[in-house]
């Protein structure tokens, strides 16, 4: 199976990494990939001419993970990718983390999410509050799609490119990865959730303002009741 694959790399506000860190990840990853500079601060072009894999995508202003997500999405449809797979630049092991999720894809899966809870026993280094704001999004979510989603805003995942046609996704923040979540469960898709490990970054995306509890159960309800073909509640 030849898939070509894009890895998406979006660099957003609040992450902090070294010239060395951008190295490694560049070096450690053998397919295309595409960063997307959400800080707007010229952080990433200056590697872009070390390797004739990388390309560079910059927003003007600071827009947020969801828009960085439509962005990498247009590219890797536009230039006719099969696979592209999003990873944080500050997950570490993202070689091994690539290597879960293309196992998957191939294996049949059209999403494949990568949960930072699942099977993760370093759990207790993580605040409690961020905890329990992800496990009430969480049951929210699956009483909607029928599922045991432990970690819905997780940014590690696969998509195949055919199973994204047809969605709908107008969220600029991290909301939109519950739209993704309800759409699938509409759409029928086989959806998959691996661990991942360690733990680097939980709960910065719930200290967005967009990404408020109260807005993103909202958000869950809305998208339910807009994408119901009697699969969910």
């Amino acid at each position: 199976m030849n898939n070509k694959t894009l890895i998406i790399i979006p660099f957003m506000e609040k992450i902090k990494l070294s010239e060395q860190r951008v190295l490694e990840i560049i070096n450690s990853i053998e397919y295309d990939m595409l960063f997307i500079d959400d800080r707007n601060d010229n952080f990433v072009n200056k590697f872009l001419t070390i390797n004739p894999k990388i390309t560079f995508i910059k927003h003007e202003v600071p827009l947020g993970y969801g828009a960085c997500f439509v962005t990498g999405y247009s590219y890797a449809r536009d230039f006719e990718y099969d696979i592209m797979m999003t990873i944080s630049p500050d997950s570490i092991n993202a070689r091994i983390l690539i290597d879960e999720m293309e196992k998957n894809i191939i294996y049949g899966y059209d999403i494949v999410s990568c949960s930072r809870l699942l099977e993760n026993y370093g759990h207790n280094k993580i605040a409690p509050g961020y905890i329990q704001i992800t496990e009430e999004i969480s049951q929210s979510l699956n009483k909607k799609i029928e599922n045991d989603i432990t970690d819905p805003l997780s940014e590690i995942k696969a998509y195949r490119l055919n199973s994204l046609k047809g969605m709908e996704l107008t969220e600029f923040g991290h909301g939109i990865l519950l739209q993704i979540w309800i759409q699938s469960s509409n759409l029928g898709l086989l959806i998959i959730e691996l661990p991942h490990e360690p733990i680097t970054h939980f709960g910065r995306e719930l200290d967005e303002d967009e990404n408020s509890l109260e807005y993103l159960l909202s958000l869950i309800e809305t998208e339910a009741y807009l994408y119901n073909k009697g699969k969910m509640n």
